[in-house]
């Protein structure tokens, strides 16, 4: 993309990079990347507003419908054909002597792809733009030789906290509790803000200022406990060489138009990022 000068970062750089990694990683065929984000997008968009809407959920059924008898032939493959890839090592294991059964594997492949990629699509793409709006945080990325491998480390867990790609979590409460005075019943389903702990003064000194060296920096970014994130480490390298390499390769990378967010209430994600250099 070097020499053409611009560039849509979300399309060209930022969905298509953590999506083949983690196709390639399952083992689902990557030219069918581009297809399964669309029935990715469809499902997602059911709940994204927050609002009943029956022609989304039409088509987010027939989406489901497709994804399913697209990964059924997929694991069938498998059965026939093990390969080395997760698709494979989830047709084949066995807990207590019991296979998993095709709804498990159908359910854990379709987590596993949309999360594999949807949330690190909003990481890279809100890093650019949060080290594109602080150029002085960017400079410093630039300052170290060879772009220090720690700083690019520590920039990635500061994008998560200050432009959390998924600010909310739903839980439900095992036992009444009460919170600032406010009695929640047991057995209630709370919306927890991700988003509001990340910028906690308590937790994090300056907390809307964005500071690529933050450290500690004890983010909810990708969650916490049992419920913390499973493809944390993979995220946070994809973030890492992306951000790494947009910074030393494209060194007079700007802002080209307004950046436009996807309208969700699940998600904090840029829909599009014109750039150019």
């Amino acid at each position: 993309v070097v020499a053409p000068g611009r560039m849509e970062l979300i399309a060209t750089i930022a969905y298509p990079f953590p999506a083949t990694v983690v196709a390639e990683l399952i083992g689902l065929p990557v030219e069918d990347v581009d297809q399964f984000k669309r029935w990715s997008d469809d499902i997602v968009a059911l709940h994204a507003s927050g609002r009943p809407d029956p022609q989304a959920a039409d088509v987010a059924w027939a989406a489901w419908q497709a994804t399913r008898d697209w990964l059924a032939g997929l694991t069938a493959d498998r059965r026939a054909r093990p390969r080395d890839d997760v698709l494979s090592i989830l047709v084949n294991a066995r807990i207590d002597g019991d296979a998993l059964s095709d709804v498990e594997i159908l359910s854990t492949l379709v987590t596993l792809m949309t999360a594999g990629h949807v949330t690190t699509t909003g990481l890279i793409g809100n890093g650019v733009l949060a080290l594109l709006s602080h150029p002085d945080q960017l400079a410093r990325l630039r300052e170290e030789p060879g772009l220090k491998p720690d700083l690019i480390r520590t920039a990635v867990d500061e994008v998560l906290r200050f432009e959390s790609p998924f600010p909310r979590a739903w839980r439900r409460t095992t036992r009444e509790v009460e919170i600032a005075g406010t009695v929640i019943p047991a057995d209630a389903i709370v919306s927890a803000s991700l988003a509001s702990a990340n910028r906690d003064p308590e937790q994090f000194p300056d907390a809307d200022r964005f500071d690529v060296g933050r450290q500690p920096n004890r983010h909810v970014g990708l969650g916490g406990g049992i419920h913390f994130c499973l493809g944390a480490p993979l995220a946070k390298l994809e973030g890492e060489i992306a951000l790494g390499t947009l910074a030393r390769r494209l060194p007079k990378l700007a802002l080209d138009g307004e950046p436009a967010w996807q309208p969700s209430i699940t998600h904090h994600v840029l829909q599009s990022l014109d750039l150019r250099w």
